[in-house]
């Protein structure tokens, strides 16, 4: 995962995400999907849908602006770009959130709404 936030002197700017899966874990993520039973679209975190869906949880403000495939040596993944007006209302995580559609329950760590 990379991502790059350029801001400007106003406070707005965008976020540069790309997100690379390798094939053991796309393979990994269509199980789980599966096994939950495909919920909300299925989980496939290649989506462009995904893409859009993740611009809520970025923050108030925050808009899609574009996504596009891509495959690296590493694996496979998507390019997204949002835009946002306020750099302040910003919630960005190093921890990856999880594919819509797949809830995880771990101890200490819950995915569930």
């Amino acid at each position: 995962m990379t991502t790059v936030l350029k801001v400007n002197g106003d406070g707005s700017g965008t976020i540069t995400h790309q997100m690379v899966y390798t094939k053991a874990a796309l393979a990994q993520l269509k199980q789980f999907a599966a096994l939950g039973g495909g919920r909300n679209g299925g989980g496939d975190p290649l989506s462009e849908q995904q893409a859009r869906d993740m611009t809520a949880s970025i923050g108030p403000g925050v808009t899609y602006v574009s996504t596009e495939p891509v495959t690296t040596p590493l694996g496979q993944g998507r390019d997204a770009i949002y835009a946002f007006t306020d750099v302040s209302q910003l919630r960005i995580s190093t921890q990856p959130a999880a594919p819509g559609g797949l809830t995880v329950r771990t101890q200490g760590f819950n995915t569930a709404s």
